[in-house]
């Protein structure tokens, strides 16, 4: 593999990561918004799993060769990618605790609508069924 073709990979990986990015980006605004759908979320995944499976191709081809590693431009581009990395776990680490939040939410939603359903099952649920055996509540 010559040093262009080494460059030019490297340049492949490291615009591969930034769609990686702004993908992680776009999950974060879609999971902060008020969309209660998971179409377009499944769609931002989908996406997701086909950059990583591309950028892996990426990262098996250019790691079998060491030869330009010493190269200063090369050297450069190795340190942007290293960043870009770090750009990445950084919008990980916020998807992750934003997804984390909003499940709680849901889940407090969902747990005070079962906890009005149970009482009105429970309490409510059994007065009406009195009422409409016949019973009155002036007797």
């Amino acid at each position: 593999m010559t040093r262009l073709e080494y460059l030019k990979l490297l340049a492949e990986q490291q615009t591969l990561m930034r769609k990686i990015i702004d993908n992680s980006e776009r999950q974060v605004r879609y999971i902060r918004g008020n969309h209660r759908s998971l179409n377009g979320l499944m769609r931002l995944l989908a996406t997701r799993a086909f950059l990583l499976a591309q950028l892996r191709k990426i990262i098996d081809r250019t790691s079998t060769f060491h030869d330009w590693e010493s190269d200063g431009e090369v050297q450069d581009m190795m340190r942007n990618i290293c960043q870009v990395w770090q750009k990445i776990r950084d919008v990980q680490t916020t998807l992750t605790a934003t997804a984390q939040m909003e499940k709680n939410n849901i889940a407090n939603k969902l747990g005070g609508a079962r906890v009005t359903k149970n009482i009105r099952n429970a309490y409510i649920g059994r007065w009406y069924q009195g009422l409409s055996r016949g019973f009155n509540r002036e007797a």
